[in-house]
This record gives structure tokens, C-alpha cells and sequence, in this order.
């Protein structure tokens, strides 16, 4: 699996000197901004220059783009001459392929890019002749080809599902589409509609666009034969007095824990206190919440007595509202925190929050996670609402995905409760059959035989 697939290398196979690539969607589907990626990877990966002929956005839009979603100062690339922006005057019709023609000639001879990206197409060959448009074909296949430059064209999809003109021109066609889902952000799709001379076997991606992972082409799923590391003897210690007694030592590395019970049971608290603790021993703990905000889950290590500041390893701590991405960035979020450290413990609490917001999908994302996390021989332990109103096929997908399950719940007698803990099922484990008490006593978490 690649840590995030590029379009030029892992999506289309490479694209050949002097091909024209046309970049196709309706109005708000990112055209631009996909286009503006593509040029960072002909830029970064493959080290040659981007021309840029703007029609519709001035040197600031694209500034803008480059920016908020890429973050690249493109001022960098201009200064170190690896991106140069050429303006195009809307000039009478009859004149635009002459004009056009005469300005791709011009950047090739003078500035030799890699790329020439035309943002956008439409009003340059909206009226011309099916004759004109093979002609412009021509002229870029044998100028550009002999300059080893690719020409992208960006256009607006055109109504009622018929035909761009611009296909007529183009050897790859690629339609970004958006889907507006009842709640949630946007889900966006790369569709590789045709790609002459290179097979493909997956023709369709999911993409996503955000500030804070700029733009990424998802891919779908485990592809790969599952593969494991795991040595049930290499365990990492809780630090929660009693617990580590029941699991044998602590949790088996690279293995995958639920952690399941009714709402205000303390799942989150034991989920902290054991993120701290492992951090605190060295680990590298990354700590992910669907329900509670960054600032109160570190005021809650705060509340607890624990010095966030004094770790030898790392903690973070990371607060996403599901509203705001795809299920699929989900999964892409973990896959870049485990490529990035390793080896790695992951805590994801609320998966509840997650399952509410995308439908019974979510459980195939929850797996490959679990499966790719496991061959990157990362740590990880998930908790979920599990009470009177959660589906049981929901929960039983997760157990069987999971190599630990552990159930909190209250027991209440008289007038007083208790909390009680529960290893009801750990691979490569014995614990013991049955309920251990949770205890929070001056702001310490511990566990006792009943």
C-alpha cells in the first residue's frame, strides 16, 4: 500500500512526454485544486517545471490554492524558476486557437516546462471546428512531444451527460465527481475515463480535499496478503494497577483491543490514563477522539495528576469531528500515523460517534485498519458505546476484527454503583473468567478482585 498515491506515478503508471490530459467536473468539484497537486508532484517527484496559463483565476487565486490546501509557498517554486504563471486574454473568438497556439509554442521554446497546465479550455475551443480542435491535437502532440512536456487541460463537465470537447483532444480523460451526502463533508471520486495505450484496473479513487492533509487519493482497502509480527511474550505494560495482572503483562504488540460499555462507565479515562502511561514508559502513543475536543482530553490528563510535559515518549492527542471528513479519510488518517512511526500505539475512542455518522460501511474501514495496522505492527485499541439501542451485528462485526475485547459496565446495588471490568475474549491470552472492580480513588485508576 502506498502511504498516499501519487496521480502521475501510482494512479495513471506515468504519463508519456507530449500527452494531453484533460481534467474534467462541474463547478465546485476541485478541479483546480487536483490540478494544482499534480503540478507539486511534477514539480517535487519528477523535478521539471510547471507552466501555468490562467484564464479564470489571477496569480493570488492560485497563490491561494497552493497555499490553504497544498501549504507550498509558491513563491518558493517561481523564485527557484520552476513555476511561471502566463495570463490569457479572452480575445474574439475566430483569434483564440491562433492565440493559443502561438502562447504554447512560446512557453515551450523559452521556459521548457514539464507541464503546461491550461486552467481552463472551455472558452478556447467552445466554437471551434472538430478540423480546428485535430489540428491544436497535432500541433501539441508534435511540439510537446518533442519537448518532452505534458499539456493538462482543465474543463467545466458539460450538460445533460454529453460529450466534452475536449475529449476529442485528449489521450487521458479523468472526471473528478462530488457527491453532497445528507450530513458530513463532501465525498469527492476520480474517475479515469479513458487513458490510451496504459491498461488499468481500478478505474475509480476517492479524493479528498482539506487544509490539514491537502489533497489525497484514497485507495481501497487491503490489497494485499495479511501479514502479522506479533510475539505474544513482547507485551506493553498499561500502568494501571491490577490490569496488567489480568492481561497477562499488558497488551500483546501489535495487536488490536475493543473496549466496549455504556456510556459514562469510564472507557475514555481508562483509554487516557493507559495512552499516558505507555508514553510515559517510551512509546509513541497517537490518541484520537470522535467525541470530546483536544483541549479537554488534555485538561482531563491534567485533572488526573499526569505531567503531559515530562514524557520520554510522544503523546498526541488529536479531536476530529466525523462531519468533516469521509470515512475514507478515516482510514487514510491512520494509515499516515502509522507510516510515520513505528512502532506505534494508536487509541481511537468514539468509534461509536463514527458508526453514527457513516452506516454499517464504516465496519469494512474499521478492518483494514485493524488489518494494516497489524502488518505495520502498530498497537491499537478502539472503544465503542455498547448498550441498549447499539445494533448486536454491530458489535459482533467489530469483535471478530478485534484480538481483545473488553466490556465495562455498572453494577448497581442498592444505592450505590460500581464499575466493573470484564476480558471477555484475548488471542494469545488467558485471562481470568470473570468481573474486576474499577476503582477511581483520589484521582488514580486501579482495578481489584471483587
Amino acid at each position: 500500500m502506498t502511504k498516499n498515491p501519487q496521480f502521475i506515478r501510482d494512479i495513471v503508471g506515468g504519463i508519456k512526454p507530449g500527452s494531453i490530459v484533460l481534467i474534467e467536473g462541474p463547478t465546485g468539484a476541485g478541479k483546480t485544486i487536483f490540478s494544482a497537486s499534480v503540478a507539486k508532484e511534477v514539480i517535487e517527484e519528477y523535478g521539471q517545471k510547471v507552466a501555468w496559463i490562467g484564464i479564470l483565476l489571477e496569480p493570488p487565486d492560485i497563490r491561494d490554492i497552493f497555499s490553504n490546501i497544498l501549504r507550498i509557498n509558491l513563491d518558493d517554486y517561481i523564485n527557484a524558476g520552476q513555476f511561471k504563471y502566463y495570463g490569457f486574454e479572452i480575445v474574439p473568438v475566430s483569434d483564440r486557437l491562433i492565440m493559443i497556439s502561438q502562447l504554447l509554442n512560446d512557453i515551450i521554446d523559452t521556459y521548457s516546462p514539464g507541464m503546461i497546465v491550461i486552467d481552463f479550455i472551455d472558452p478556447i475551443i467552445e466554437f471551434a471546428s472538430t478540423s480546428d480542435l485535430l489540428s491544436i491535437r497535432k500541433m501539441i502532440k508534435t511540439n510537446c512531444g518533442e519537448k518532452k512536456c505534458v499539456v493538462l487541460m482543465i474543463s467545466r463537465s458539460p450538460l445533460h451527460g454529453l460529450r466534452s470537447r475536449a475529449e476529442i483532444i485528449s489521450d487521458i480523460v479523468v472526471r473528478i465527481k462530488i457527491e453532497h451526502p445528507s450530513y458530513g463533508a463532501p465525498r469527492r471520486f476520480i474517475e479515469l475515463a479513458k487513458i490510451k495505450d496504459i491498461p488499468q484496473t481500478r478505474m475509480i479513487y476517492e479524493l479528498d480535499m482539506n487544509k490539514e492533509y491537502g489533497v489525497t487519493i484514497h485507495p481501497h482497502g487491503i490489497l494485499k496478503e495479511l501479514r502479522s509480527n506479533i510475539n505474544h511474550e513482547v507485551r506493553i505494560p498499561t500502568g494501571i494497577d491490577g490490569f496488567d495482572d489480568i492481561l497477562g503483562g499488558g497488551l500483546i504488540r501489535g495487536t488490536s483491543t475493543l473496549l466496549i460499555g455504556p456510556s459514562g462507565v469510564g472507557k475514555t479515562i481508562l483509554m487516557l490514563t493507559t495512552a499516558y502511561n505507555m508514553a510515559r514508559k517510551g512509546e509513541h502513543v497517537y490518541y484520537i477522539s470522535f467525541e470530546e475536543p483536544e483541549q479537554q482530553l488534555v485538561e482531563t490528563l491534567r485533572f488526573l495528576g499526569f505531567n503531559i510535559e515530562g514524557l520520554k515518549g510522544d503523546l498526541t492527542i488529536h479531536s476530529i469531528n466525523p462531519r468533516t471528513i469521509t470515512i475514507n479519510s478515516f482510514f487514510s488518517i491512520i494509515n499516515r500515523i502509522v507510516d510515520f512511526s513505528k512502532p506505534i500505539v494508536i487509541f481511537i475512542d468514539g468509534l461509536y460517534s463514527l458508526w453514527k455518522e457513516f452506516g454499517h460501511d464504516f465496519h469494512r474501514y474499521v478492518r483494514d485498519l485493524i488489518y494494516y495496522s497489524k502488518s505495520s505492527n502498530a498497537t491499537m485499541m478502539l472503544s465503542m458505546i455498547y448498550e441498549k439501542g447499539v445494533e448486536e451485528k454491530l458489535y459482533v462485526w467489530l469483535s471478530t476484527m478485534c484480538d481483545g475485547i473488553i466490556e465495562m459496565n455498572f453494577e448497581r446495588a442498592d444505592r450505590s454503583v460500581r464499575r466493573l471490568i470484564y476480558v471477555r475474549k484475548m488471542r494469545l491470552s488467558s485471562p481470568p473468567q470473570k468481573y474486576f472492580e474499577v476503582l477511581f480513588e483520589n484521582k488514580k485508576l486501579s482495578i481489584r478482585t471483587l
